[in-house]
């Protein structure tokens, strides 16, 4: 893995894994942007995505042992393994997560055969994990990861130190941190329509990380179905002058009294996106291509769409950074 790399977590919801399809399709995805896929659902559009990464010489990280969706009710890390047929895609870097099924996913690792990956494993250590249990450091030694993901500086640190059979200048690492300020109704975007998004970017270089994860637009939330909004919200992320720092605004409909006409909240606040992007605050990207055109066609794509555009904004920006860096 050479210089920095984002590592957008993504839950293998339609919205999330058509997003990397559609990027991956026209050339847009950055080999510095390494998705991970949390899957949740067993359906052909991970399987098609997966391919995808596959023909495209992408890397992409998949989560063997998820801790939402339907595979949870296994308790077994080879499922995700043997329906997604990871095996035969070399392209794949697995990830297991330190939780306490661990000892069923080093029993997993130890029998695990993979082709060549262009890391051998990744992991997360998460914040309230007993990070100086034996199980832990045993665990994390077992596993043997190149790629650590860290919830704060302690389990950092922590890691670093259970890590004592691993060659240390092997080992990359990065922060996974949820940047998305999530309100319980969309409406409320409105009460702060501007706001700071991330830094993280910057910070990893100077802490000598190996790159930077976040939950995109969507935030670490997980909820298996949607609903019908009161108020249409368009979470687009942008850098300031100077690219110090990466915001994110929200453009949010006006007539919000009750969930009728959903096509018209859209058009309501899609529209206030569109002198933004002439102005040249919000870089044009194949994301903002397809919501400046339904602005101009008066139409609506759905709200998963929109949200399939919002990512793809996101993953687009990040990648033409780190392509420059």
């Amino acid at each position: 893995m050479s210089g920095i790399s984002y590592f957008p977590y993504l839950r293998g919801r339609q919205s999330e894994l058509l997003a990397l399809r559609d990027l991956m399709v026209v050339g847009k995805l950055s080999p510095h942007v390494i998705p991970i896929i949390e899957p949740v659902k067993d359906t052909s559009t991970i399987r098609s995505v997966l391919a995808e990464f596959q023909r495209s010489d992408h890397a992409v990280i998949i989560v063997l042992n998820p801790e939402h969706g339907e595979f949870v009710t296994d308790h077994y890390a080879g499922r995700v393994q043997e329906s997604l047929c990871l095996r035969e895609l070399s392209q794949v870097i697995p990830m297991v997560l330190m939780n306490s099924q661990i000892r069923d996913v080093l029993n997993f690792t130890k029998r695990r055969q993979w082709q060549t990956n262009p890391l051998n494993l990744a992991t997360i250590v998460p914040q309230d994990y007993e990070l100086d249990s034996r199980g832990f450091i045993l665990g994390l030694n077992e596993l043997s990861p190149e790629l650590v993901f860290y919830t704060d500086i302690e389990a950092r640190e922590d890691a670093i130190i259970s890590l004592e059979n691993v060659n240390s200048d092997k080992v990359h690492f990065a922060q996974i941190i949820d940047r998305f300020n999530r309100r319980e109704r969309n409406v409320d975007y409105a009460e702060k329509p501007d706001e700071a998004f991330s830094r993280d970017y910057r910070k990893c270089e100077l802490r000598g990380d190996g790159g930077f994860s976040d939950y995109s637009i969507v935030g670490n939330h997980f909820s298996e179905g949607g609903f019908a909004p009161y108020a249409v919200a368009i979470h687009i992320v942008y850098f300031n002058e100077s690219q110090s720092m990466l915001r994110i605004k929200h453009y949010v409909s006006d007539t919000n009294v009750d969930y009728r006409d959903v096509p018209n909240k859209f058009s309501e606040a899609v529209n206030k996106l569109v002198p933004d992007v002439k102005s040249g605050v919000i870089e044009e990207t194949e994301g903002i291509r397809h919501l400046m055109q339904q602005a101009h066609d008066g139409t609506f794509p759905g709200l998963a769409t929109v949200k399939r555009w919002s990512i793809m904004h996101h993953l687009e920006l990040m990648g033409r950074y780190l392509d420059n860096k």
